[in-house]
């Protein structure tokens, strides 16, 4: 930060994630085992799975949600499983 004089207690700056070649040059590479890509589902998965409970969540607020992650449904109230999914056209089952 400048002046520098002014912040004398300033950290340095935040670490940042080396440069990649782009998204799909990436996941190409994760296909291949070459390496795993920076935007790898580890991460970003788990995290949309949470924002999307949290707003079927908002469906039931008086009621308290509890949710398998490896069945991918909750447990306890059945009325909430049916905001997780919704029917697919023929052909595009699962």
């Amino acid at each position: 930060m400048l002046p520098e004089g002014e912040f004398p207690e300033a950290a340095e700056p935040p670490q940042r994630l080396p440069s990649v070649r782009g998204h799909e040059p990436e996941w190409l590479d994760g296909c291949r085992g070459k390496a795993t890509p920076i935007s790898n589902l580890n991460h970003s998965g788990p995290m949309m799975e949470m924002l999307y409970l949290s707003h079927v969540a908002g469906l039931f607020p008086e009621q308290t949600i509890e949710y398998d992650t490896k069945q991918g449904k909750n447990v306890n109230l059945e009325e909430a499983n049916r905001w997780l999914s919704w029917p697919r056209r023929e052909g595009w089952e699962l």
